[in-house]
């Protein structure tokens, strides 16, 4: 009974925003038939929500919270769902068979018996409807929704009103790295929204990364802090953030007469990998040109502080055929120094 309770003002609220839309649509056959159109909103599309987001909050559903839904709706609610699918307003087949008010019924019975794996796609496209988004942000709507009823259920109610405001993966990152304190990582956060895998907290840091970095920027931070403060322990990501912070300084704020510790040092680049890309990122923003004009490679190392095999290489390419900003070429014939990982990301274009 209290399940019935947690959800039911949401229920109703929907229930009514479905009948209302039914009745105005009962003065005129063509409105049966097509789906109505409704004035787009501001509101936040979710269609571009990572799947690790979204595999998280799944997490939660349980086939006690699908048969918490097949008995909250009522005959009213089921034929206007029902009508809404018959007109073609799901975004996927999973659930063609759903035809009527008794398909419905069985639509539910059906979907609890599945595993968790094969029930979460179809249940979640069935209670998109639930929330009466657009077709790109049911299956999360959904997804919300169950986790909601769960979590409430698991005695953790604090959780779920903060779950059902995420929007989008900005929110996410900030909802996670907002309970991050010295006495408790990233990773035990990230433990109590399902994320435990090693492969989904790199996903999860990598996430953080890239979506603060489309937020404000990494310029002027401190990588070492940075890293610390969000809980950045993959080895990877760490380089990742590294990449960005001095790829931005670079380009504006550090002259040509600093040298590559001095950044290092000054931008808290620790990795041995974020250093050897910071060293062929200098090479290639001016150091090389430095070389094609005549200067010795190795006072030029020297001066510049450039001690990575890779970035020697780089050089000493510029020094002997390189021209500067044929890319292509240098590429083919350097060892792989990582220096196109931040090409991925729409902030950076390889070196400029």
């Amino acid at each position: 009974m209290r399940r019935v309770k947690t959800v039911s003002s949401t229920l109703t609220r929907l229930g009514n925003t479905a009948l209302k839309r039914k009745n105005s649509d009962a003065g005129d056959d063509s409105a049966k038939i097509k789906r109505p159109q409704t004035k787009k909103t501001a509101r936040p599309t979710l269609w571009d929500m990572p799947e690790l987001v979204l595999q998280s909050i799944i997490s939660y559903i349980e086939p006690a919270d699908i048969l918490s839904i097949a008995t909250m709706f009522n005959p009213e609610q089921k034929a206007y769902f029902s009508k809404e699918i018959n007109y073609g307003r799901l975004v996927s087949d999973s659930l063609s068979w759903v035809v009527s008010i008794r398909d419905f019924d069985q639509a539910l019975e059906r979907i609890q018996t599945l595993p968790p794996r094969q029930r979460a796609l179809p249940l979640i496209r069935l209670g998109g409807h639930v929330y009466q988004l657009e077709p790109g942000d049911r299956s999360v709507a959904m997804a919300l929704f169950c986790a909601e009823t769960r979590l409430h259920h698991a005695h953790s109610p604090s959780l779920a009103p903060q779950l059902r405001a995420i929007e989008n993966a900005s929110t996410f990152c900030h909802l996670l790295i907002g309970q991050v304190t010295p006495e408790r990582c990233l990773r035990e956060v990230a433990a109590g929204y399902g994320v435990t895998s090693p492969s989904r907290l790199r996903e999860l840091e990598r996430l953080i990364v890239n979506t603060l970095m489309g937020e404000e920027g990494w310029a002027g931070k401190n990588g070492r802090q940075m890293a610390a403060k969000y809980g950045i322990c993959d080895e990877s990501n760490i380089t990742l953030l590294e990449q960005y912070i001095f790829t931005e300084m670079c380009r504006d704020d550090i002259g040509e007469t600093a040298t590559c510790e001095e950044i290092a040092r000054r931008y808290g680049i620790c990795s041995p990998k974020g250093r050897e890309q910071l060293e062929a990122y200098r090479v290639r923003q001016f150091i090389g040109r430095k070389a094609q004009q005549g200067a010795d490679c190795k006072e030029l190392a020297k001066r510049y502080e450039i001690t990575s095999t890779a970035a020697r290489q780089c050089l000493e390419y510029y020094a002997v055929e390189g021209v500067l900003g044929e890319r292509s070429a240098i590429r083919r014939q350097l060892p792989d120094a990582g220096l196109e990982v931040w090409g991925n990301h729409p902030s950076h274009n390889g070196f400029n």
